[in-house]
Parts: structure tokens; sequence; C-alpha cells
């Protein structure tokens, strides 16, 4: 699809869907992270939401583990079936796609859909459904290294006469919570809803940062306004890093690992290289 859709429509339509998700039966195991969140807590100074980043949890223990299991087939089809019932103006139904990510399959052969059309899903997949939490390795992935966690995309496409875009909703299964959520208010309804603290949402930047090849410029981004105007202790988010990564010492990131031309072709108005904005984060910990 040709996304030719604008910021009012887009911001519009993660404004509606939200409103949505938060008065269903699911938002108890929604906990919102990312773009979403920092627009939030940070007003203008955030980046525009571009999709809706949730990670899912039935509970939380000590360990940051889910209490219960939650299930998955059930939860993305009551999402699916949720934005479908109160739909984004436009919504294209019959154009739905589900997508799992970072290679795991299976979690949709057992439940139905609206209208009774499954939703599509893009790339190769394994045609026959395969038991709940089945784990199909990467083909590029080396054995015994670390899998990220079960990620589920939904992907829905709306538009009005020739204004067109995709409403993108990704669901992490698995994701460890190292600390319990809270609840944000969320502009301009004020709707309500569970995210992930500061802290939490800054070590996961900076895990994103130190891991992802290349590192993304929106992480090196969203981490220095995060740590610059929510400050977090640098002892307390070394803690979180080492227990994301099952590290022992934290890597060093360098700008030439940064895609950061990409980010500022998207975000004209942010000036300054990788180099500077790495620098304003490490200054921005230092402080802290």
């Amino acid at each position: 699809m040709v996304v030719t859709g604008g910021p009012i429509a887009r911001r519009a339509a993660v404004v509606h869907a939200l409103r949505v998700l938060s008065a269903s039966g699911w938002a108890e195991y929604l906990v919102l992270r990312g773009s979403v969140v920092l627009k939030a807590w940070l007003g203008e100074l955030a980046r525009e939401p571009a999709d809706i980043d949730f990670v899912v949890t039935g509970g939380l223990g000590a360990d940051g583990l889910p209490t219960w299991e939650v299930d998955e087939g059930a939860l993305v089809a009551g999402v699916v079936a949720a934005l479908t019932d109160d739909p984004v103006p436009g919504l294209r139904a019959d154009q739905i796609e589900v997508d799992d990510i970072n290679g795991y399959y299976g979690y949709y052969g057992y439940y139905g859909y609206p209208s009774g059309v499954p939703p599509r899903r893009s790339g190769t997949r394994i045609s026959a459904p395969l038991p709940h939490g089945f784990q199909e390795e990467r083909p590029e992935q080396q054995s015994g290294a670390r899998r990220q966690p079960p990620v589920t995309r939904l992907l829905f496409p709306y538009g009005v006469g020739d204004e067109r875009d995709v409403l993108q909703v990704d669901l992490a299964f698995g994701e460890r919570m190292l600390e319990a959520p809270v609840v944000v208010e969320i502009p301009p309804l004020g709707t309500r809803m569970l995210a992930a603290t500061p802290v939490l949402s800054l070590a996961w930047k900076v895990h994103w940062l130190l891991n992802d090849v290349p590192a993304r410029g929106k992480d090196l981004y969203d981490a220095v306004l995060l740590a610059e105007h929510m400050p977090v202790p640098l002892a307390r988010l070394c803690d979180l890093l080492v227990r994301l990564d099952d590290l022992e010492v934290v890597r060093m990131l360098r700008p030439n690992q940064v895609d950061w031309d990409r980010f500022r072709a998207q975000h004209p108005h942010i000036e300054g290289d990788a180099r500077s904005w790495l620098n304003r984060l490490g200054a921005a910990l230092a402080d802290n």
C-alpha cells in the first residue's frame, strides 16, 4: 500500500485505537511503551508516534516474569476484534495483516476473526498451525544466540478518499517487565493505560541501541530526551541493562554504529549528528 496519510490523520488513528483498547477487556494485559508514552510525558519534545507498542503481561512476579500465562492467540484475536468493531475511520478490514516477527510463529490457527476473514500474513510463514508457544529458529540466527521476545505486529490499513495510511500495533510476548507498570494518561483524551516506567523505558532504549545493528536513530533521540528530562540514577540503569542482557559489562556504542542519517531524513528539524547526541546521552547519564 502507498502511504499518503498525513500526521493529523495518523495522530487521530492512534488516539482512537488507544481509547478503544483502554475500554476493552484486554487493557489489563497491555503495557504501553515507546513513542506514545514519551509523547504523554514530554509533550512537543517527543517524536510524533508512528505506531503503538505494547508489552503483553499477565501480572508480574519479583523476577519481572508473568505470574500467569496469557493466551496469546485469544489476545491477538481480541485486539483485532476490538479495533474492527469500533474501527478507525476508513478501516479496510479485509486488508488487516497479522505478522509474527523475531522468528516466532503459530498463534492464530485456532481463533476466528471479524467477518470470518482471517487477517493476511506478510512474509514467509509456516502454513500449518502450531501449538501455542512454539518457537521456530530463524535461519540467520546462530544456535545458542540470544532470542528476542516474540512480537506480533498488527497492521490496520485505513483511509478516506486519496488519503491512506497504516496503523501499526506491536504486541511483545515474553518481555521481562523489570519494574511494575504505572498508569499514564494519554493526551488529548486523557486515556488511562498501563505503561512502562521512565527508568525501564530508558533501559530498553539503551538496550536496543547496544544490540541493534545498526542502532536506530529514533532510539538514540528518545534515550537522550528521557535521560535529560526524566533523570534516572545511573546505577539503577546499569543494573537493569545487566539484567535485560545477562551481561557483566555494558558495551560501547560508536557514532558510526547509529543509523542517524535515516532518522534525520525523517525528522529534518532535529539538529546535530550522532556523535553530538551520544555525547548528550553520556552527559545526561553522568549527571544522574
